[in-house]
């Protein structure tokens, strides 16, 4: 984890925006990881297989479009994005 958050920071600061998919949002905010999206689990961080085939597709894309939406927004700080899994 630490080592992600550090990438996407030094990425960051050389002109790349980037949007971490992380399951210990803490750490990713420690090391100062932009734009951090709280994944769904430790095992499984963007992703849910007990789900069936066509929801955890939906539950896929709900997570993807806020990672992409998050790309595209300022950050001054280190910042969690927080999203709703659909039902």
């Amino acid at each position: 984890m630490r080592c992600g958050a550090a990438m996407a920071k030094e990425l960051e600061a050389n002109g790349l925006p980037t949007a971490l998919i992380a399951t210990l949002t803490s750490v990713a905010m420690m090391v100062g990881a932009p734009r951090i999206i709280r994944g769904a689990g430790i095992t499984h961080p963007v992703g849910n297989p007990d789900l069936p085939e066509e929801e955890e597709r939906k539950f896929r894309r709900a997570l993807v479009e806020v990672a992409t939406q998050a790309l595209t927004t300022e950050v001054q700080a280190p910042r969690i994005f927080d999203w709703v899994a659909p039902v």
